[in-house]
């Protein structure tokens, strides 16, 4: 069907852009976040969100908050790289990517996308378009957080898509726009379900500890991001433990 289709061009896509960005830049790593991780895409939302890891980058970060480099050097060094990026898509072998654009000045550079041989079955010409974010990785685990809290129950699952579509169809879900993102509104489900006794708080440390399960920064990377606690209770190991319960 055309969703496993769909599965296959973003994964496809995943493959062609680290292949040809590690040509380039050693122990570069890229992660699908977004609705395409979480698994709330609406029908015909074809986008891909990608968080891209360059080691030189965040080292450069770490300088830059331990206060070795000044904010003017630390920018022009990260636009260097996003440019650098950049030329690994634009002259690669396969020529598979176009309309590429870089954009430098934001909280978290993004170099905007297509991939016109991506079979994409959403799409007329069957291409696909992606959004390269550098730095982001909290985005890939707020992406895993949302997907687990709709895996507790399907119903949790269709009323975070209802809503969303609600937002999208009314032009509230642009945060660029002036009104709240998907992501907010998504997260705004959530505390609502959490406040009736519908949803747990997955990120309860008592929960955790009731389960017997411990975050492990040093042998999971996902469980810290830039200096926060980014870890949170599995949905299956919270429900082979049978100690949360929904209310009757």
């Amino acid at each position: 069907n055309k969703q496993d289709e769909l599965k296959k061009s973003i994964q496809d896509l995943q493959s062609k852009l680290e292949l040809a960005i590690s040509r380039k830049f050693k122990g570069v790593r890229l992660t699908v976040y977004g609705s395409c991780l979480s698994g709330l895409a609406l029908q015909g939302s074809h986008d891909v969100d990608v968080s891209i890891y360059i080691p030189e980058m965040y080292e450069l970060k770490q300088k830059f908050d331990d206060g070795i480099n000044s904010a003017k050097s630390f920018e022009k060094q990260m636009t260097n790289i996003v440019f650098r990026v950049k030329n690994c898509l634009q002259y690669c072998r396969s020529e598979s990517f176009d309309d590429l654009f870089a954009i430098t000045r934001a909280r978290v550079p993004v170099l905007k996308g297509r991939d016109i041989n991506a079979c994409n079955p959403y799409s007329p010409d069957g291409s696909l378009s992606f959004d390269l974010c550098f730095l982001n990785d909290i985005a890939v685990v707020n992406s895993s957080l949302l997907r687990e809290y709709s895996l507790v129950d399907n119903r949790v699952r269709m009323l975070m898509l209802a809503v969303k579509s609600f937002a999208k169809k009314n032009n509230i879900a642009s945060a660029a726009g002036g009104t709240l993102s998907s992501y907010t509104w998504l997260n705004l489900v959530i505390f609502y379900l959490q406040c009736i006794g519908f949803l747990p708080n997955l990120q309860c440390r008592e929960l955790m500890k009731q389960h017997d399960w411990h975050p492990d920064p040093g042998e999971n990377p996902w469980h810290c991001i830039n200096g926060l606690e980014t870890y949170y209770l599995p949905t299956e190991t919270m429900a082979k433990g049978g100690i949360w319960k929904q209310p009757d």
